[in-house]
């Protein structure tokens, strides 16, 4: 497993085409990015624009990956994928994380939950509204999952289909200690039972899904 996450985490060098990112550029030019934003269409069509800047990079990523992904262990290297995103794309690892089975209505659900302390995306930044602004990576997150796991159910290595949706819950910038995010992932047998177990979900962690809907994650899910 060393040799497998050392050799993943040198694939995501070599594609981002340096040793680790630049957190102090990356982290202006994104507060840069969401401020405009914000001040043009308001703090919600902000943080969802930059959410699905977010899901398409993500994406895009992952399929760059292919045949890393086909050699994962579906569910069992969620956790170490996890720390491995957050350490290419905000310079280091988090600072813990944790993954758990729920059973919802008779159906099992799988949670990926992730947090840090020195979140680089929101530095520094204070806003009048309590909303969490780090909606880039939890994009990232999202549009990634969700491509690893349709990956996984087209060559078999998962026996149902799934539907994910990441999600911010705490954000320093908020005041909080720490940025937590969450991935909840979800058996997509139908669309009726889709939509129970979304219903579910917000029931459950409505705070999730306070300024991006889960009807969201759908749309940018039909596009991949």
């Amino acid at each position: 497993m060393k040799e497998f996450f050392a050799k993943i985490l040198a694939r995501s060098r070599k594609h981002l085409g340096t040793e680790t990112v630049n957190v102090y550029t990356v982290r202006n030019l994104y507060i840069s990015a969401l401020t405009d934003l914000i001040e043009t269409v308001g703090i919600d069509e902000a943080l969802k624009r930059i959410f699905a800047w977010g899901f398409s990079m993500g994406h895009e990523y992952m399929l760059s990956l292919m045949k890393d992904i086909e050699k994962l262990k579906p569910f069992e290297d969620s956790g170490m994928i996890a720390e491995i995103a957050w350490y290419t794309f905000a310079g280091h690892f988090p600072s813990g994380t944790e993954t758990r089975w729920e059973v919802w209505d008779g159906y099992r659900v799988f949670i990926v939950r992730f947090w840090d302390e020195e979140c680089p995306w929101c530095r520094g930044v204070r806003l009048p509204v309590k909303k969490p602004i780090c909606a880039y990576p939890a994009g990232a997150y999202e549009g990634a999952y969700q491509t690893s796991q349709v990956v996984m159910y087209s060559i078999k290595k998962i026996e149902t289909e799934r539907f994910a949706m990441a999600r911010e819950l705490k954000c320093k910038a908020t005041g909080d200690n720490m940025c937590e995010f969450w991935i909840i992932d979800l058996p997509y047998i139908n669309d009726q039972v889709l939509a129970q177990l979304i219903e579910e979900a917000v029931k459950r962690y409505p705070q999730l899904f306070a300024t991006i809907k889960p009807e969201y994650s759908k749309e940018l899910r039909e596009k991949i």
